[in-house]
């Protein structure tokens, strides 16, 4: 997957740890919406993503290491499990207090 400001490096594809299935509900969802043409073709869905960063807040840097793991659940046995972890370098955006909403 990649944009035009980041680019993500994949990690890895995994199955259920459980029964091995690969079916996931809501890549299941997107593909039947995607047949009828209302999604577009290689778009990755899930039902979470968590965001991890691997450097701390104080480090003096324009850009910042962070990992996703993306969640779906099996269609097969219902458990939740990462199916996805990618890695990216993101660019640190300074926002000014006026920008947070504080005063």
């Amino acid at each position: 997957m990649t944009t035009e400001q980041n680019k993500y490096e994949l990690i890895g594809e995994y199955k259920c740890p459980k029964c091995g299935g690969s079916q996931r509900v809501f890549d299941s969802v997107h593909t039947k919406l995607e047949l009828q043409g209302k999604h577009q073709h290689g778009d990755v869905y899930f039902y979470n993503r968590e965001v991890r960063q691997l450097l701390p807040m104080t480090s003096a840097v324009l850009t910042m290491p962070i990992v996703s793991l993306y969640t779906d659940v099996c269609v097969s046995c219902g458990t939740a499990y990462v199916f996805r972890i990618d890695y990216q370098e993101a660019p640190i955006r300074y926002l000014s207090k006026l920008q947070q909403g504080k005063n």
